[in-house]
This record gives C-alpha cells, structure tokens and sequence, in this order.
C-alpha cells in the first residue's frame, strides 16, 4: 500500500497525468525506492516534458535501453546490431565501466565488452568468438569502436 500511496502522492505533486505507460510506471517506482533526486537527468526530463504534455520519441529511445535492446547500423555495407546485457563497473582506480553485450555481424555472432572512462565514454572494446578474442582488421576495428562510442552515448544518456 505504501508504494501505491507514494505513487499517487508524487503524481499529485508534478500534476502528472496517470497512464498505464511502461516508462512512467518504471521511473514512478524508482522515485519510490531511491527518490527523485537519484532520479537520471534523462528520467527528470522524461517526467517534466510529461507534465507539460511534451512527447520526445529520441528521449523515450533513451530511456527504454534495458537488456535485450538493440542498436543497428551499417559499415562496409555489412549489416550490424549490437544487443546491450548489461554495465557493470569494471575497475575502481581508475573508474572505469564495461558495457558487455552480444554484437552480430551479418550471421555472425560475438560477445563484447566496451570499456568506458569514469564519464562513461567508450575508449576501446573486445570481441569474443566463444573460444578467443576476435583480431580485426585496423579500418574495420575503428569503424567498430566509432559505432561502439554512439552505444555508449546512448547507454550514458540512460545512466546519468
């Protein structure tokens, strides 16, 4: 009773408008449980371009980035799609993250860890075919890492 109560005390408070949406009810529930100012930059915008009325299909992207959601491109005319798992921080001295994944390369695929600044920017990334790391050709290695850095952008977006 107490999260309903919290829920419909805090819409009264931001004169939300109650709707049976995913990403509401997700960041409704997160106010309940570590309040709202341990709410993201992008979840604070989310609820006050709700509020307002205002519906941002690239901030909703944004937010909706949880396992399983995919991000597709092309380079060298090879279709690509990367499946985001998870982050977890990698290393404490310096802050580092590792961004890990599954990243399939037309039926291909490989596990990927892209590893991160403490301000969550990608700076290098590795492949796995199962049984080893995957060497690549330098162009394509650096393609990759450019796609890699627009993940992580996306990923940071949803983070901070």
């Amino acid at each position: 009773m107490r999260l309903n109560e919290n829920i419909h005390r805090i819409q009264s408070m931001m004169g939300l408008i109650v709707e049976n949406d995913e990403i509401t009810n997700r960041i409704l529930d997160k106010i309940s449980e570590v309040g709202y100012e341990n709410l993201s930059k992008s979840e604070k915008q989310f609820l006050d371009n709700k509020s307002k009325g205002v519906h941002d299909d690239e901030l909703e992207d944004v937010l909706n980035i949880d396992s399983g959601y995919e991000f597709n491109d092309t380079i060298d005319d090879l279709d690509i799609k990367f499946i985001y798992d998870e982050t977890e921080e990698w290393d404490d001295d310096p802050v580092e993250y590792k961004h890990v994944g599954d990243l399939y390369v037309e039926d291909d695929v490989y596990s990927v860890s892209m590893y991160t600044d403490e301000d969550l920017n990608v700076h290098s990334f590795d492949l796995h075919d199962g049984e080893d790391f995957v060497e690549l050709i330098d162009d394509f290695e650096d393609l990759l890492l450019e796609f890699f850095k627009k993940v992580g952008d996306k990923i940071k977006q949803n983070m901070i």
